[in-house]
């Protein structure tokens, strides 16, 4: 074979493998040297061959950058909060973002994908029901680094990727994003360096410095405080509540009026939101406990007796 057939079959193979995580089309995360890390730039309501499923969730369009929320200190590189944060996320009362139970059964329809996906979030296939009734369907309302995990051809692919201010995501007990719902693929924490490139078609408003890293919170998470943007208002959603249809149970409870502005630091009785700087905000709900085990130590989680084992976070 010639080389230029050759290179045109190397290109191909470069190609296929680029297609790799929800969103967007584009290659897989690659260490640039001098230049940083790449990353994508991951628009809502896409989906691409690396999916790990169908859409199991709706982002919702229109959320757009946090007024006084995003001020990079270092005026370089995205913010960093903590994932109990009040206010961090959005979602609606009355049509939670993501169905947990769907993605539950699309995954175990796929013994290796389910497989796949679990391994990447440090648990075992037979702890994801368990596991996914611990978790909490909400909105971003941040343009927000993390690290995407697709499936192509029985393994999983990584890719460094920001996703827009309002994809639905799945969060767990220390507010941290661990699932995309429009395609089912699992996140984890963002790997950053000094510099990124960015691939992909931007949104209006996009910006390195207007971007935000979730940090996991110290303590488990029993109820988030979250903003409702159809009524302008701050709710609780107890963590782990959600309506699927794989069974499950949703239950919300009101708290004051707040406008889109950053999210608030102060008592979930007083929800009056704050304007200082990240530097100056001290993440804090209500009703937090201290961690136990690690969802990404599946030697200290704690495994039932049953066939099916269940998932202790």
């Amino acid at each position: 074979m010639s080389g230029v057939g050759i290179k045109a079959q190397l290109w191909v193979m470069m190609l296929v493998l680029g297609l790799s995580a929800c969103g967007t089309q584009q290659p897989t995360n690659t260490k640039l040297g001098r230049s940083g890390t790449r990353v994508t730039v991951e628009r809502l309501s896409t989906a691409s061959r690396g999916s790990f499923t169908l859409p199991v969730g709706t982002d919702l369009p229109g959320l757009g950058p946090v007024r006084g929320v995003l001020r990079a200190p270092s005026g370089s590189g995205p913010s960093t909060y903590r994932g109990d944060r009040p206010g961090l996320y959005a979602a609606t009362r009355a049509n939670p973002s993501c169905d947990l139970g769907k993605l539950g059964a699309l995954l175990l329809q796929n013994p290796r994908e389910a497989t796949v996906w679990a391994s990447t979030l440090g648990i075992q296939s037979s702890q994801i029901r368990s596991y996914l009734a611990t978790l909490t369907p909400v909105v971003l309302r941040t343009d927000t680094r993390v690290t995407n995990h697709g499936y192509v051809n029985g393994a999983v692919t990584t890719l460094q990727s920001v996703l827009e201010a309002g994809t639905a995501v799945a969060v767990d007990r220390h507010g941290e994003p661990v699932a995309k719902c429009y395609c089912g693929n699992p996140l984890t924490a963002a790997l950053l360096s000094a510099k990124s490139s960015y691939t992909g078609p931007e949104w209006s408003g996009f910006s390195q410095q207007r971007m935000a890293v979730i940090q996991r919170s110290k303590n488990f998470i029993h109820t988030f405080i979250l903003y409702d943007p159809s009524a302008n208002q701050m709710f609780r959603r107890r963590a782990g509540t959600y309506i699927s249809t794989g069974g499950g149970s949703y239950s919300t409870t009101s708290t004051s009026n707040a406008s889109n502005q950053a999210p608030s630091t102060s008592s979930p009785a007083d929800q009056t939101p704050s304007t200082t700087s990240p530097s100056e905000q001290t993440p804090s709900t209500s009703t937090t406990t201290q961690a136990t085990p690690s969802r990404n130590n599946p030697a200290q989680q704690t495994h039932s007796a049953t066939t099916t084992a269940s998932y202790t976070p």
